[in-house]
C-alpha cells in the first residue's frame, strides 16, 4: 500500500547545525524537503522571471522554436514538446509505448563576470553567453534568470554548510565546489489540456491518461513529467502554481507538494544523482566527498509530476533550479552508474581517463543530457554532437589547477565586488 504524506518542512535561517541535522536525514531518507528562510530577494526574482516567462509561453509555438538552440539546450534556449524524455524506468503505456510527457520549458545558465579565468578556460558552451540571446523579446526574463542562479547558489552554500556541521566535516568541504557552478534555471510550462478522457492509470506509480483530443488524435500515456532523477547535486522548485509534484522515499511512500498560496516563499528541495553519487559508500577514488553514508548515500529519488484531471484545462508553470557545480568538480567515479552503456562508450572513447580519474561535472551533465533527447533531433546526432563537446572537455585543468586561477583573481576584485572571496572564503575553512 502507498502512503501519501505532506513532505517535511525547514526554515534555513534556523541554527545551522539543526537545520543541517533536518536536512541530512531527510535526504538520508531519500525525502524532499520544503525549505523557506532564504534572501526575500529569491523569491521576489523568481516572482518577476515566471511573470515574463508566463508571456513568453502565450507566443506562437512558430515563434517561440526560433528560440530552439539544440546544442544550447543545458545552458540557454527553449524545448519543445516531445523532445525530452526524462522517464527511465521503462514505463510503457497502454499501447506498449513510452509514456509522452505533456511540457515545454526554457533554460537560463549561469553567467560570469567578465574577465573570469573559467571563461578562458572553458570551451564556450558551457557559461551563458548574453551573446546568444540578442534579439530575445524578454530581456528582463535572461537577467531575472541569470540572478536567480547566483541567489540559489547562495543559498545552496548556506545548506551544504548546514550539512557540513551536522555531519561532522570540514568546514567548507561541500560548499567549496559551489561556487562558480554550471547551475541552470529551466521554465516549465504544461499547457492545458482540453478532451475526453478515455483511460486512467497508474504506470509505476505515476498516474497517466488515455486522451481523446478535440482534433479527434488520440494521445495516449499522457503525463506532465515521468518518474525520473534529477541531473545535479540537489534541485530547488520554485513558485509551482498548482500541485503536482511526487517523490517516492525510501520505504516506497509517496510525498507530494500541494503549492499554493501557503507555500510562497518556499522551495521544495530534493537530492539528484550527483549528491547521490558523492555520498555513496561505494565511492572508489578516496573518501566520498560529502562523506560516506553508510547505507547507501543520499537518496536521488524518483520523482514525477502528475496531471490532475480536475484542473488540467489551465496550465501549469514552475521553476526548477538545477544546482551544478564547477564543471572540473568531479561528481562521480564511474561512468557506468551515470548513463546507459552506448552513452558511456562514447565518453571512454573521447576520454580513456575518465575510468582513473572520475568523470567531472561537465562530462556528466553533457552526456545525461545526450541520453535524455538533447543535442540532436535523432540518436546518431546526439551522440555525434556528444563526441564532440567531450573533445572540447578533455583539455580541461583539473579542479585543483582551476581554484588556483580563481582564488588568483579574486584577489583582484575590489572590496565590495560580490566576488571578493566568494570561493576563497571556503578554500580557507578547508585548509585551517
Amino acid at each position: 500500500m502507498v502512503v501519501v504524506k505532506e513532505m517535511p518542512r525547514v526554515d534555513i535561517s534556523t541554527q545551522p547545525s539543526n537545520f543541517g541535522k533536518f536536512v541530512d536525514r531527510a535526504f538520508r531518507d531519500v525525502k524532499p524537503v520544503i525549505v523557506s528562510g532564504f534572501d526575500p530577494e529569491l523569491d521576489r526574482t523568481a516572482r518577476a522571471l515566471m511573470d515574463d516567462f508566463v508571456n513568453f509561453s502565450e507566443l506562437p509555438d512558430d515563434n517561440k522554436r526560433e528560440y530552439c538552440y539544440p546544442k544550447l539546450a543545458g545552458q540557454f534556449g527553449f524545448t519543445p514538446q516531445d523532445t525530452e524524455q526524462s522517464g527511465y524506468a521503462g514505463g510503457k503505456d497502454s499501447a506498449g509505448g513510452k509514456l509522452q510527457e505533456h511540457r515545454e520549458h526554457f533554460m537560463i545558465g549561469s553567467q560570469l563576470p567578465e574577465g573570469h579565468p573559467l571563461l578562458d578556460i572553458c570551451p564556450p558552451f558551457i557559461y551563458f553567453d548574453a551573446k546568444n540571446a540578442v534579439g530575445f523579446p524578454f530581456p528582463d526574463m535572461v537577467t531575472n534568470g541569470n540572478r536567480l542562479v547566483e541567489l540559489v547558489e547562495d543559498a545552496r552554500m548556506r545548506m551544504y554548510a548546514g550539512l557540513e556541521q551536522a555531519r561532522g566535516l570540514p568546514p567548507g568541504s561541500i560548499a567549496f565546489i559551489v561556487p562558480y557552478g554550471t547551475t541552470v534555471v529551466r521554465l516549465h510550462h504544461y499547457p492545458g489540456i482540453r478532451g475526453d478522457i478515455v483511460k486512467e492509470y497508474e504506470v509505476n506509480g505515476v498516474k497517466a491518461i488515455d486522451m481523446l483530443l478535440p482534433s479527434g488524435e488520440l494521445k495516449k500515456g499522457l503525463v506532465y513529467a515521468a518518474d525520473h532523477t534529477d541531473i545535479d547535486c540537489t534541485a530547488w522548485l520554485l513558485r509551482a502554481n498548482k500541485p503536482g509534484f511526487a517523490q517516492r522515499d525510501k520505504t516506497g511512500n509517496v510525498e507530494r507538494f500541494t503549492a499554493g498560496k501557503d507555500y510562497e516563499g518556499s522551495a521544495v528541495v530534493n537530492v539528484g544523482d550527483y549528491g547521490k553519487f558523492m555520498s555513496n559508500p561505494d565511492w572508489t577514488l578516496g573518501a566520498a566527498p560529502f562523506g560516506t553514508v553508510q547505507d547507501g548515500g543520499y537518496g536521488s529519488g524518483v520523482h514525477w509530476v502528475e496531471i490532475n484531471t480536475e484542473t488540467m484545462q489551465d496550465p501549469r508553470f514552475s521553476i526548477v533550479a538545477f544546482g551544478h557545480n564547477r564543471p572540473t568538480v568531479v561528481v562521480c567515479d564511474k561512468i557506468d552508474r551515470i548513463v546507459r552503456p552506448n552513452i558511456a562508450s562514447v565518453v571512454r572513447r573521447v576520454i580513456p581517463e575518465v575510468d582513473r580519474r572520475g568523470v567531472r561535472e561537465s562530462e556528466a551533465l553533457y552526456a545525461r543530457l545526450a541520453e535524455i533527447g538533447y543535442l540532436g533531433s535523432t540518436e546518431a546526432e546526439r551522440l555525434e554532437n556528444l563526441a564532440g563537446m567531450l573533445e572540447a572537455l578533455r583539455p580541461l585543468p583539473s579542479d585543483r589547477e582551476v581554484v588556483k586561477e580563481i582564488l588568483g583573481w579574486e584577489r583582484t576584485q575590489p572590496e565590495d565586488s560580490p566576488y571578493k572571496g566568494r570561493l576563497g572564503q571556503f578554500y580557507e575553512r578547508r585548509n585551517t
